[in-house]
């Protein structure tokens, strides 16, 4: 009997340290659990302290309140005209006209104005906060609409390289290349740029001519003079 009691040293102490320990965790995941149950139920009641939304400071606010003063505070910056610009050519519209509208609900919830189990965000809606871009929607076919007058104006036809003989020699007239507007381009830069600025430049689509000066040149060394020098 007393061999077989020798083989835990420490007697029968193990099994209590063991039901300590196991009931110190247990309480420990407890405490952790409630904390964040409690997190989790303020969190989105108010947003983070340091929350601003396109410049506007709605931090502390319930979300009711910052879709209130988001409204208030944007409904003129969000009513003022654009003018879009493509090259040399320009034109100047409403971001009505332009499709253009600021989502005030969905700007506060994507700033933290709603809950979630996320811990991070849970912990930045207690204690962050940082600057946010307002959600801006763009009605695709009324943007296009508007930009269809600039995206006419702002075209040119590339030209093609001509090989022509004049007086005898033969010679190249070079070629350029033309342009459109990138119509998806552009409204994603409007998208990207309303409510910061009341310019945008829209960007370009270069367009190849389909004989280019290289091609003419190649022609003329390899096939009209060697035409014009042969008897």
């Amino acid at each position: 009997m007393a061999d077989s009691m020798s083989a835990d040293p420490r007697g029968g102490r193990r099994p209590r340290r063991g039901l300590v320990v196991g009931g110190v965790l247990a309480t420990v995941a407890v405490l952790a659990g409630v904390s964040y149950g409690v997190a989790y139920a303020v969190s989105g009641n108010t947003l983070a302290p340091k929350t601003s939304i396109a410049g506007v400071d709605v931090g502390g606010l319930t979300p009711a309140e910052a879709q209130a003063k988001l409204t208030a505070d944007l409904t003129q910056r969000s009513s003022e005209p654009i003018t879009v610009t493509a090259a040399d050519q320009s034109t100047m519209r409403t971001p009505a006209e332009l499709g253009l509208a600021v989502d005030y609900a969905a700007s506060v919830q994507a700033a933290g104005g709603a809950k979630s189990f996320d811990p991070r965000i849970i912990w930045d809606n207690l204690t962050g906060g940082s600057a946010r871009p307002a959600v801006v929607t763009v009605d695709q076919g009324a943007a296009e609409a508007a930009l269809s007058e600039l995206a006419t104006a702002a075209r040119t036809d590339p030209v093609n390289a001509e090989l022509a003989v004049v007086d005898g020699k033969p010679t190249v007239s070079n070629a350029s290349a033309g342009r459109s507007l990138d119509v998806a381009g552009a409204i994603t830069a409007l998208q990207h740029g309303f409510l910061t600025s009341t310019r945008i430049e829209a960007p370009l689509s270069a367009a190849d001519p389909d004989i280019t000066t290289e091609e003419a040149n190649e022609a003329l060394a390899t096939v009209a003079q060697p035409a014009l020098l042969a008897p």
